[in-house]
């Protein structure tokens, strides 16, 4: 039996989850999540405020993720049998949105963060170029009442979709950058710093902040593959006296044809 060409779509999105190992275990999970059919799709997703004991508190996050033909005529067409589907376009947008988050009895908190993820199919015999999206960003940035200011680079990974367009930006700019074969580990917030006076127990590393006494967050961490993209924008690692792993703004794409080319 010999399929259709179809194109399959991929893509997710999830406001937050992970794990508190102590004091207390927990599991760290939001309804805010949404993934799609590889036939697509439209689906939302949103969370009221959580509080996990005192550790974690999380306000209102929304979730979505939608995969569509670009021009509703030529899939009418294509349903009808007129075209094959490999003759459309399709995107695919995966965005997340969380309010006021609030880490280790509001020690840390951010205001507002949003994540957004591109993808568009490819043409034959090339890869899906997937872009961030524009909106993408983090307010509100506090440690102990610290402001930090954490810059996203939206322009380089808007316009640099596909992985050999990363890789050469990469080699020339990135604040971070790790390569196994065709893995790319790297970072989309490019500046982190203090907006006014530093924190006197804290220092940041590149997209790293660590803090005595209560952990790492790790903004921006971005995995680049060939026609996929994994954003995760904000990542907690506490380690005293809270053990946890939480992973904040987590989205991720690509999309493919089948039979492939």
């Amino acid at each position: 039996m010999k399929l259709a060409r179809r194109f399959v779509f991929y893509g997710h999105a999830n406001a937050y989850s992970g794990w508190l190992y102590r004091p207390e275990h927990l599991n760290v999970s939001s309804a805010a999540s949404a993934a799609l059919s590889p036939t697509g799709g439209d689906v939302e997703a949103s969370q009221k405020r959580q509080r996990f004991g005192p550790y974690l508190t999380v306000g209102a996050a929304r979730a979505g993720a939608r995969g569509r033909f670009d021009k509703r005529r030529d899939a009418v067409a294509a349903s009808h049998g007129r075209c094959g589907e490999d003759e459309l376009t399709a995107t695919t947008d995966c965005t997340v949105d969380i309010e006021d988050i609030r880490l280790d009895e509001a020690r840390f908190r951010v205001k507002h963060l949003r994540a957004g993820l591109v993808s568009k199919s490819p043409a034959i015999g090339k890869e899906s170029p997937v872009r961030l999206a524009r909106d993408t960003f983090l307010k509100g940035v506090s440690i102990d009442g610290f402001e930090l200011a954490v810059t996203i680079d939206t322009k380089s990974f808007g316009e640099h979709d596909t992985f050999d367009k990363v890789l050469k930006h990469l080699k020339r700019h990135a604040p971070v950058f790790e390569q196994h074969d065709r893995l790319i580990y790297t970072t989309v917030a490019t500046k982190v710093k203090w907006v006014g006076r530093a924190h006197p127990d804290a220092t940041i590393e590149g997209h790293i902040l660590r803090v005595a006494n209560f952990g790492r967050i790790y903004f921006g961490e971005l995995f680049v593959e060939e026609s996929m993209r994994r954003l995760t924008l904000m990542r907690a690692h506490l380690g005293s006296p809270i053990g946890a792993q939480i992973g904040f703004g987590n989205v991720g794409t690509n999309g493919s044809w089948y039979p492939p080319t």
